[in-house]
């Protein structure tokens, strides 16, 4: 088990919720739009800031659907940082 596997244990269903949240998030109707969501979704990484804020949010007593839409909101927010850079 990688250590990014053993961090991610103790939030594993939740993380679960939160790329359901995330994709369902990134639908359009949009051709060009959905051209550049689809490569996002198909680059996933390591998701390190959704996974510290469901930590943060299990740590301080449940990670509730507050939580994994401030999760969704973070991760929006880096992806958009990084679509300049994104060959399309």
């Amino acid at each position: 088990m990688s250590s990014l596997e053993i961090i991610q244990q103790p939030i594993k269903e939740e993380l679960e919720h939160f790329n359901a949240l995330f994709t369902s998030s990134l639908t359009t109707g949009n051709g060009m739009l959905k051209t550049a969501l689809d490569y996002v979704l198909r680059r996933k990484g390591k998701q390190m800031r959704p996974v510290l804020m469901l930590l943060a949010g299990k740590a301080c007593g449940e990670v509730n659907l507050k939580c994994l839409h401030a999760a969704c909101a973070l991760e929006m927010l880096h992806t958009a940082s990084l679509l300049r850079s994104m060959p399309f």
